[in-house]
């Protein structure tokens, strides 16, 4: 019943989720089946079949968790997951919205992370647009991860930011990555530290993060 719950919202979901999403010129469609290899992780979209297993080892039952800024529970967190997947299938011969993608380590799923591209003139973005575009960025896409609690403390949130970042970079040629941490993550903060990102903005609650394709780098 719960299943057939999360696919019923799942239908329901895409109106909202992605009501804002527009195109972003000059970048080369993300192809079907990503996969990302870092050197003890495997980056692999979101299957159906497993979005229970990831449901189970992000979230406890019963409880809310804050994502990306509002709450969630495991019943909603599935039913995204698989709206965003359904969406996915559907659209990704035309554009690069939203991919999901389940994060293997030692042949278990210990995580999930996300290619996404809102768009930047936004009213949640528009006070940045201007910085990026003064870095020299035309085409960007934002990253974000999360590790199940278990398994934190074992460097694998910073391979699959390099993971995500190396492959926007060169498979792509997309000119900058962008992520959103929110200001007291300080283990998020020092992951995208290592990566070679830089704070370009903030807000009371988060701070943007954006990291430039070095082949527009000044020296």
């Amino acid at each position: 019943m719960t299943f057939l719950l999360s696919i019923l919202l799942a239908w329901v979901t895409p109106q909202k989720v992605y009501a804002e999403i527009t195109p972003l010129p000059c970048v080369t469609v993300i192809k079907k089946n990503v996969q990302i290899s870092t050197a003890h992780t495997e980056l692999r979209e979101v299957s159906a079949w497993n979005i229970r297993k990831i449901t189970k080892i992000m979230y406890e039952p019963g409880t809310v968790e804050t994502f990306y800024g509002r709450d969630i529970t495991p019943l909603q967190a599935g039913a995204e997951l698989l709206a965003a997947i359904s969406y996915r299938k559907i659209f990704a011969d035309f554009s690069l919205d939203l991919v999901e993608l389940e994060i293997w380590h030692q042949q278990q799923i210990v995580g999930r992370a996300q290619i996404f591209r809102p768009d930047i003139d936004s009213p949640t973005f528009e006070e940045f647009a201007p910085i990026i575009r003064e870095k020299g960025a035309r085409t960007w896409a934002f990253i974000s991860y999360v590790i199940a609690s278990k398994f934190r403390g074992q460097g694998l949130a910073g391979e699959v930011t390099e993971g995500l970042k190396r492959t926007l970079f060169e498979e792509y040629g997309v000119d900058a990555v962008l992520a959103t941490v929110l200001t007291k993550n300080t283990p998020s903060r020092k992951v995208l530290e290592k990566n070679g990102f830089e704070i370009i903005g903030s807000t009371t609650e988060w701070d943007l993060w954006f990291s430039l394709n070095k082949r527009l780098r000044t020296h």
